[in-house]
């Protein structure tokens, strides 16, 4: 008997079929994996998040929020259960981040999943300030990510 790969997914009106199998037998997934909720336009925005967020990825899932966040000091992003690399993380923030303190503690990072921040003008923080990292990953691609330029991080 000859093994295969079947590479064509089968949809279903109860969800999705994927082959990744020998011999014809498939793998179901109650839902698609690895997709992405984005949040546009999001009212009162400054508000909501000002103070942070807990974000519990599941199922494959992540959350991106495009929209500009003004935080307060104190500030805590907790991003519940981690994802691996190559997936989708948990919390996405690609608008621009701004305040939070600029002495001591601008906000904090908690969780173990992985916060991503992509926006290259984020200003949060000053000279005197850092983000603490209690728990999970903080990623960025490069340094103008990480808010004002004398930003430390902790954890």
């Amino acid at each position: 008997m000859d093994r295969y790969l079947q590479t064509t997914p089968i949809f279903t009106f109860v969800g999705l079929l994927a082959g990744i199998t020998a011999a014809g037998s498939y793998t179901y997934y109650a839902q698609a994996a690895n997709k992405v909720i984005r949040l546009t336009n999001l009212t009162n925005a400054a508000t909501i998040l000002k103070d942070g967020a807990v974000v519990t990825a599941n199922n494959g899932y992540g959350l991106l929020i495009d929209t500009d966040i003004a935080l307060n000091s104190g500030a805590n992003f907790n991003v519940i259960n981690a994802s691996a690399s190559n997936l989708t993380q948990g919390l996405t923030l690609s608008g621009l981040i701004s305040g939070g303190a600029t002495t001591g503690v601008t906000w904090t990072k908690s969780g173990s999943g992985t916060l991503v921040l992509t926006n290259n003008s984020n200003s949060f923080g000053g000279s005197s300030s850092f983000i603490d990292i209690t728990g999970g990953y903080l990623s960025v691609n490069n340094d103008a990510q990480l808010g004002a330029a004398g930003n430390g991080r902790r954890g």
